[in-house]
């Protein structure tokens, strides 16, 4: 699909998602049948977003998401918005099927990567929030690949753009 491929190649990490500490990656096959490595993504804020294609605040991030990311542009800041959808609500490590990946793409799709999680999310997100994980999980992910926030859920974008915002100024 023509992503950027700036992986900085040499980055350490210990493979849970932690605050302040480098995201761990993973490859996935996004929109084109790809395989997509996350730190491909290098120079550039990452909302990684943990999806499901059953979930109402999941499709109102979705929706929004194109909104959000032209007023990034338009302030300077580089900032990529990077979906991996599973399987649904009810089997949220499995790999979407083709059906669903193609409908969700079909409504939401757009200019930024939407991967095939393969339990990724889950795993990330779940070793972080434990108890607390719900749907959408999303993390803000630093130009220099470490993380720097983890929620769950969905109202609008202010607080990310907020936090963004904040982080690049600052």
């Amino acid at each position: 699909c023509g992503w950027p491929t700036d992986n900085p190649g040499t980055l350490e990490t210990n493979q849970v998602m932690e605050q302040d500490a480098t995201l761990p990656t993973a490859w996935l096959e996004d929109q084109c049948g790809e395989m997509v490595d996350l730190w491909d993504f290098y120079g550039r804020y990452i909302v990684l977003d943990s999806t499901q294609s059953d979930c109402g605040y999941c499709l109102l991030m979705a929706e929004a998401a194109p909104e959000f990311l032209a007023d990034m542009e338009d302030q300077g800041v580089p900032v990529v918005f990077v979906s991996m959808l599973g399987d649904g609500l009810s089997n949220v490590i499995g790999e979407p099927s083709d059906s669903t990946y193609n409908d969700y793409m079909d409504a939401y799709g757009g200019a930024d990567p939407l991967l095939r999680d393969r339990g990724y999310g889950y795993a990330m997100f779940g070793g972080y929030l434990g108890d607390a994980l719900g749907y959408p999980a999303w993390a803000i992910v630093r130009p220099d690949m470490t993380v720097m926030t983890v929620e769950t859920g969905f109202s609008d974008w202010s607080e990310m753009a907020e936090l963004i915002l904040e982080d690049w100024e600052g």
